[in-house]
Protein backbone atom coordinates (compact mmCIF):
# COMPACT_ATOMS: atom_id res chain seq x y z
CA UNK A 1 0.00 0.00 0.00
CA UNK A 2 0.98 3.28 -0.57
CA UNK A 3 0.12 7.02 0.07
CA UNK A 4 -1.74 9.17 -2.06
CA UNK A 5 -1.87 12.75 -1.91
CA UNK A 6 -4.90 14.01 -4.00
CA UNK A 7 -5.03 17.70 -4.71
CA UNK A 8 -7.76 20.06 -7.21
CA UNK A 9 -6.03 22.06 -9.47
CA UNK A 10 -2.33 23.10 -9.19
CA UNK A 11 -2.74 24.45 -5.78
CA UNK A 12 0.37 22.86 -4.51
CA UNK A 13 3.60 23.50 -6.89
CA UNK A 14 5.41 20.43 -7.81
CA UNK A 15 8.25 21.04 -5.44
CA UNK A 16 6.03 21.04 -2.76
CA UNK A 17 4.90 17.74 -3.83
CA UNK A 18 7.69 16.17 -3.38
CA UNK A 19 8.54 17.87 -0.28
CA UNK A 20 5.38 16.68 1.15
CA UNK A 21 5.57 13.48 -0.16
CA UNK A 22 9.24 13.15 0.69
CA UNK A 23 8.69 13.85 4.67
CA UNK A 24 5.91 12.11 4.74
CA UNK A 25 7.62 8.64 3.15
CA UNK A 26 10.99 9.31 4.61
CA UNK A 27 13.18 6.67 5.84
CA UNK A 28 10.11 4.48 5.67
CA UNK A 29 11.02 3.20 2.62
CA UNK A 30 7.95 0.35 2.24
CA UNK A 31 5.81 3.35 1.53
CA UNK A 32 5.29 5.06 -1.99
CA UNK A 33 4.43 8.60 -2.09
CA UNK A 34 2.45 10.06 -5.16
CA UNK A 35 0.23 12.88 -5.79
CA UNK A 36 -2.94 12.66 -7.83
CA UNK A 37 -4.21 15.87 -9.50
CA UNK A 38 -8.02 16.34 -9.84
CA UNK A 39 -9.48 19.34 -11.89
CA UNK A 40 -13.03 19.17 -11.00
CA UNK A 41 -15.29 18.75 -8.44
CA UNK A 42 -18.36 18.02 -10.60
CA UNK A 43 -17.85 15.97 -12.53
CA UNK A 44 -15.26 14.20 -10.18
CA UNK A 45 -13.37 11.22 -10.99
CA UNK A 46 -14.95 8.54 -8.81
CA UNK A 47 -13.10 5.87 -11.09
CA UNK A 48 -9.59 7.36 -9.55
CA UNK A 49 -10.78 8.05 -6.01
CA UNK A 50 -12.12 4.26 -5.62
CA UNK A 51 -8.44 3.10 -7.11
CA UNK A 52 -6.88 5.32 -4.46
CA UNK A 53 -8.94 4.20 -1.46
CA UNK A 54 -7.78 0.14 -2.37
CA UNK A 55 -4.07 1.60 -3.00
CA UNK A 56 -4.13 2.80 0.24
CA UNK A 57 -6.17 0.43 2.37
CA UNK A 58 -9.00 2.97 2.72
CA UNK A 59 -6.67 6.27 4.16
CA UNK A 60 -6.77 10.01 3.10
CA UNK A 61 -5.86 12.71 3.82
CA UNK A 62 -7.44 15.73 2.12
CA UNK A 63 -5.91 19.41 2.37
CA UNK A 64 -8.55 21.72 1.27
CA UNK A 65 -6.96 25.16 0.44
CA UNK A 66 -9.95 27.36 0.95
CA UNK A 67 -12.89 26.97 3.59
CA UNK A 68 -12.54 22.92 4.64
CA UNK A 69 -16.42 21.92 4.25
CA UNK A 70 -18.54 21.77 0.94
CA UNK A 71 -15.03 20.79 -1.11
CA UNK A 72 -12.95 17.88 -2.05
CA UNK A 73 -13.11 16.30 1.08
CA UNK A 74 -16.80 16.39 0.57
CA UNK A 75 -16.69 14.92 -2.60
CA UNK A 76 -14.72 12.32 -1.62
CA UNK A 77 -16.45 11.25 1.50
CA UNK A 78 -19.69 11.11 -1.33
CA UNK A 79 -17.98 8.33 -3.58
CA UNK A 80 -16.97 6.75 -1.08
CA UNK A 81 -20.15 6.18 0.55
CA UNK A 82 -22.24 5.45 -2.54
CA UNK A 83 -20.08 3.00 -3.45
CA UNK A 84 -19.78 1.10 -0.41
CA UNK A 85 -16.05 1.62 0.23
CA UNK A 86 -15.11 1.08 4.08
CA UNK A 87 -12.54 3.71 5.24
CA UNK A 88 -9.60 3.04 7.77
CA UNK A 89 -8.72 7.06 8.42
CA UNK A 90 -9.97 10.17 6.96
CA UNK A 91 -8.37 13.63 7.69
CA UNK A 92 -9.61 16.84 5.88
CA UNK A 93 -7.38 19.87 6.41
CA UNK A 94 -8.38 23.14 5.44
CA UNK A 95 -9.70 26.96 6.57
CA UNK A 96 -12.77 26.48 9.45
CA UNK A 97 -15.75 28.38 8.85
CA UNK A 98 -14.11 31.14 9.87
CA UNK A 99 -13.15 34.42 8.49
CA UNK A 100 -9.31 33.34 6.61
CA UNK A 101 -7.74 37.06 7.43
CA UNK A 102 -5.38 38.29 5.62
CA UNK A 103 -1.77 37.34 4.98
CA UNK A 104 0.64 35.62 2.41
CA UNK A 105 -0.62 32.06 1.27
CA UNK A 106 1.95 30.04 3.70
CA UNK A 107 1.58 32.25 6.73
CA UNK A 108 -2.65 31.74 6.32
CA UNK A 109 -1.86 27.68 5.49
CA UNK A 110 -0.05 27.56 8.83
CA UNK A 111 -2.61 30.07 10.84
CA UNK A 112 -5.49 27.20 9.87
CA UNK A 113 -3.41 24.26 10.33
CA UNK A 114 -2.95 23.21 6.90
CA UNK A 115 0.42 24.16 6.24
CA UNK A 116 3.45 21.15 5.15
CA UNK A 117 3.99 20.47 8.77
CA UNK A 118 0.16 19.76 9.86
CA UNK A 119 0.04 18.10 6.46
CA UNK A 120 2.97 15.86 6.77
CA UNK A 121 1.64 15.26 10.68
CA UNK A 122 -1.92 14.21 9.68
CA UNK A 123 -0.32 11.98 6.68
CA UNK A 124 1.61 10.48 9.32
CA UNK A 125 -1.52 9.82 11.37
CA UNK A 126 -3.32 8.17 8.90
CA UNK A 127 -0.24 5.85 7.39
CA UNK A 128 0.55 4.67 11.72
CA UNK A 129 -1.99 2.32 11.04
CA UNK A 130 0.14 0.28 8.45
Amino acid sequence: MGVRALQLTNVVEDADRRRFCGQVVGDQCRYGGAAQQLFTLKPIDEDLIAQCAEETGGRFVVVEDHLAHGGLATRIADVVTDRGIRLTAFERLGIPQVYAGFGEDEQLRDKHGYGLDATVAAARRVIAEF
